[in-house]
This record gives C-alpha cells, structure tokens and sequence, in this order.
C-alpha cells in the first residue's frame, strides 16, 4: 500500500472512531465497524495473486430486529505469485483489490449476547497489480534543534509498470456477533466470497475479518 492509501485509510479510521463515540452520546439505530483480517485468493486468480491482508470500514441501518442495510469499503493487500514474477521477469510485484458495496445484513439469534448474521452486497471494486524493483532512496534528516544533519539512503521500490480495472462485483458470506456490555458494541467475526468481474481475469478472494461493531438502541 502506497503512501496516499495509508494517509486515507488512516483518516477514514479516525472518522469512524469519532462517529462511533459521539454515537454512544444517544441511542440510534446506526452502526459502525472497523474490522481486519486475512484474505485468500480463489478460482484462476489463485494462480496469480497470493493472499494478504485486508482492512474493512462500514455503516448500518438496523429496521428492525431482523434486518439491516449496511454500506462497506475494504481494502486488500494481496502478493504476485513466483510463477508470474519468474515468467515476466521482473523482481517483485504486488497487488490490491478496492471495493465499495451495500446491501442487506440479516440477523439470527442464536442466544443470549450471541448472533449469526448473513449478508450480501454489490457494487464497485478495482484491482490494480503493479511490478516492482528493489532500489535506494536518499533522505534528508532536518532536525528543528541542530538544522540540517545530512542525508542517508534507505530501501525503496521502483515502479516498472502497473495495470488497474474498474468493475461491478458482489459479496456473499455470514459472521458471528457478541455483544459486549450494554454499550451496543460487538465484537464479531465474518467470511464473505467476493466476486468481481474485472477484466480479462475476474478476480475472486475470501476476507476472514475480526472487528468491532459500534451501535446504541440495540
């Protein structure tokens, strides 16, 4: 992940923990989760992409006990395989997928503090897969006491090329929710299939994801 990825993504985490502490302030039938975990990769992308990480951020609408409206962006770090570095001969690469979905998350109790979930979504992601070189960079060290100290090189990467796609994609999966105290927030897990028809491969991955969800009027 780049520079400008981790600035956003660092922003959007401070966003939504300032919404789920004024949100503790009343009762409300919104809710917000921060989650992150592992990702695998599926189907003829396996060949291609390794699995990594990923990093989710969301919003929920509960209308009633049953049924909720959620709206999600996940980010995942993904590798290039051995096989595709070797045959296009280039030192290393890496990979993302993007995605911005909503759709309905539906609850179903299981006991005391305990739920099961289902849920779907759909809407847009991009995958983009870029090679890379080991290079140097140099850096210079200010220091507002002593001024200018020097300059020292640090290990980079240089960018030999990239390709991205925009698509239309779709989620599917369930997860496990406990509720913690009387505050509203859980603490949950969740495995969703993501399907998006990205071109020319379709790329597919399955997020295993561990989070909080901030909610009050529960």
């Amino acid at each position: 992940m780049n520079d400008h990825w981790l600035r956003t993504t660092f922003s959007a985490c401070v966003i939504v923990l300032w919404t789920a502490t004024a949100q503790a302030q009343q009762p409300t039938n919104w809710d917000v989760e921060i989650a992150s975990g592992a990702t695998a990769t599926t189907g003829d992308i396996g060949d291609r992409l390794n699995g990594g990480w990923n990093l989710g951020l969301g919003a929920g609408y509960r209308f009633n006990e049953i049924f909720d409206l959620e709206g999600n962006f996940a980010f995942n770090g993904l590798g290039v395989s051995d096989r595709v570095l070797r045959t296009l001969q280039v030192p290393d690469g890496d990979a993302s997928l993007m995605s911005l979905t909503v759709g309905p998350r539906v609850n179903i109790p299981i006991a005391n503090r305990v739920r099961g979930y289902l849920a779907a979504g759909a809407g847009w992601y991009r995958r983009k897969v870029q090679f890379l070189s080991p290079t140097v960079g140099v850096v210079d060290i200010i220091d507002p006491w002593w001024g200018y100290l020097g300059s020292v090189i640090v290990p980079a990467n240089q960018v030999l090329g990239s390709v991205s796609d925009n698509a239309f994609g779709a989620n599917g999966g369930g997860g496990v929710a406990v509720l913690l105290g009387r505050s509203g927030t859980e603490a949950f897990v969740e495995i969703r299939y993501h399907y998006a028809d990205t071109n020319p491969t379709a790329t597919s991955i399955v997020p295993v994801t561990f989070g909080l969800r901030f909610a009050r009027g529960r």
